[in-house]
């Protein structure tokens, strides 16, 4: 069975209140986050895995024009939330996108998902995150729904349910881990997320520069993201 793809955002970010709904060249960034996830080859269902919040509703309509799946839950036990989706939609694990992934790496996702799978069975959660400390923005995390049920399990800190795989970073003995590979094209002093108005600053710069974000190579992602912090730092 295929990885699905969930998304994970909400309009209640506490550094950049509604982010999700902030233009970004000619889109929203929710709307870009969907686009790039929908290049992700190798999928199950695409998701949109958001609160049960009012202020929320704004989600999951632009989910709706996208023609993706929606799932509401917790607003801040996102592991609970994640759990639910899975459980919603049959997946035994799913590739976890945060709504601060302007600039998602499907190529590599697309790779690293045929290597998961090969020991998806034995697998708790793939990343590349294991391998060493990388910029934010490029963390690619493929996870299994045992992994999920053994944290709610295990744990009841507020942190770890609302962060999903910090848990499993924090007590690595206890899951069966994949490391995958660092990102390509990346400096780990630069920033790659939406996570407040500099990011957001950085990344409409970017947009002037390039019309269709949903392609932006990673090499140009890079470069425009070096030029950004060669002028702002």
């Amino acid at each position: 069975m295929l990885p699905g793809v969930i998304i994970f955002a909400r309009m209640s970010s506490k550094r950049l209140p509604g982010k999700m709904m902030k233009k970004i060249g000619n889109k929203k960034l929710i709307n870009h986050i969907i686009d790039r996830a929908k290049r992700i080859k190798k999928k199950g269902n695409l998701i949109l895995a958001t609160s049960k919040n009012k202020e929320d509703n704004y989600l999951v309509n632009e989910a709706r024009k996208a023609n993706i799946k929606i799932f509401r839950g917790s607003l801040n036990n996102v592991v609970k939330r994640a759990y639910k989706c899975c459980k919603k939609y049959n997946l035994n694990s799913f590739v976890r996108i945060c709504g601060d992934r302007l600039f998602l790496d499907f190529k590599e996702i697309n790779q690293f998902i045929k290597k998961y799978q090969i020991k998806s069975n034995k697998i708790d959660m793939a990343s590349n995150l294991l391998n060493g400390k990388i910029p934010p923005g490029k963390t690619i995390e493929i996870i299994n729904i045992k992994a999920l049920k053994k944290i709610m399990i295990k744990t009841k800190d507020k942190h770890h349910l609302e962060h999903v795989t910090t848990y499993i970073y924090e007590n690595k003995k206890q899951f069966k881990l994949l490391k995958l590979k660092k990102p390509k094209y990346c400096n780990y002093r630069y920033r790659y997320s939406i996570d407040n108005l500099s990011d957001l600053k950085r990344s409409q710069f970017i947009a002037k520069k390039e019309k269709n974000l949903t392609v932006l190579s990673n090499i140009k992602i890079f470069n425009y993201t070096k030029k950004w912090f060669q002028k702002h730092v």
